[in-house]
């Protein structure tokens, strides 16, 4: 799995992985976590300035 991949595309807990919409399960908070911190970190150092 790429790490900008979301655990959902390999998810065996439900049926439809694709169709889930649980926003309270913990492997996708936090890779969702750590790859808004990667966009929000990027947008500051490549950003346009003022």
């Amino acid at each position: 799995m790429k790490r900008t991949e979301s655990p959902c595309a390999y998810c065996t807990r439900v049926q439809n992985p694709a169709g889930c919409e649980n926003k309270l399960c913990k492997d996708w908070r936090i890779w969702f976590l750590h790859r808004w911190a990667e966009i929000y970190r990027f947008g500051q150092k490549y950003g346009k300035k003022g």
